[in-house]
């Protein structure tokens, strides 16, 4: 197997996806002291309502960044029977390989020469088969052969 998209900046997404999870976590158990301290009197609300909104904001934040983790791919890797395994993040951050077949990727219309692949900031890869993108940046990521990962992209002639 030949790897064809290495993103190593994909732990620190993994990294920050914990940490809001964690955040999250601290603020909703931060409520329950906050909600007697309510009823004893010894907090005003404004106090809660400055707490609820950066509640609802953590909450906010690890909903959207939980959905775009999850598409962001941290390696893809060709198995020598053609078969893709792309691998994202769970909303844990814990790595999910998905496998496609290479006849599974929907080509990009127009087509873009193998060099402006590499360079492009992002590159959605669809496949047939999924429901939800990939997200690429192969600019800023590790790509051991630039016209591999192109070749996955473009167009294929129809079998004869």
């Amino acid at each position: 197997s030949r790897v064809l998209y290495n993103a190593p900046w994909i732990q620190h997404i993994r990294f920050v996806s914990r940490f809001k999870i964690a955040q999250t976590a601290a603020m909703a158990a931060g409520s329950v002291p906050l909600s007697m301290a309510v009823q004893a009197g010894t907090v005003s609300m404004n106090t809660v309502g400055v707490v609820a909104g950066l509640a609802t904001a953590a909450w906010a934040v690890v909903v959207g960044f939980s959905v775009i983790s999850r598409q962001i791919v941290g390696r893809i890797v060709q198995e020598p029977s053609g078969q893709l395994i792309v691998s994202t993040l769970s909303f844990w951050g814990s790595r999910v390989d998905t496998r496609v077949l290479h006849g599974d990727i929907v080509p990009l219309d127009p087509p873009l020469p193998t060099a402006a692949v590499g360079q492009l900031l992002v590159l959605r890869l669809h496949a047939y088969s999924l429901p939800k993108p990939f997200l690429l940046s192969p600019r800023f990521a590790q790509v051991p052969d630039p016209a591999a990962l192109a070749a996955l992209v473009q167009p294929r002639s129809p079998p004869c």
